[in-house]
């Protein structure tokens, strides 16, 4: 194909809607210790509450979401500021957080993850007996 048959079809093609990207994002992210509590927060700019998760799995937190670019309901975009993305970190956790009591919550484009420490009775300690050879 020559380049003036390239400039004639571009120049004539009818719009396209543009396919959605996607990316991977490392989203930024506060974190906050109390006495009590560790506390992550998480930016996620356009992710909707129903594509977070948040995840536990040996001795890593994982915090992954989807933002689209799809308006919110009844609304109609005028201009996207960015592309839709995959947001994904990975922390490790130590044995002084609560496993069990871990909560999270979405507002406003920002993840908040609740990590309670253990109470000193409570931290895991395992004795391991010495054996003579």
């Amino acid at each position: 194909m020559s380049n003036a048959t390239l400039e004639k079809e571009t120049a004539t093609a009818e719009p396209v809607e543009q396919a959605e990207r996607t990316y991977t994002v490392v989203p930024a992210v506060d974190i906050i210790e109390r006495p009590d509590q560790v506390i992550v927060l998480a930016d996620l700019p356009g992710a909707e509450e129903n594509s977070v998760e948040v995840q536990l799995e040996n001795e890593q937190l994982t915090i992954g979401a989807r933002a689209s670019l799809q308006p919110p309901s009844g609304m109609e975009a005028l201009y996207h500021g960015f592309d839709a993305c995959e947001y994904r970190r990975v922390f490790a956790l130590t044995d002084k957080i609560d496993r069990e009591h871990i909560s999270a919550a979405l507002k406003h484009g920002v993840l908040r993850v609740t990590l309670p420490k253990l109470s000193a009775k409570q931290t895991r300690r395992t004795q391991i007996k010495i054996e003579k050879e």
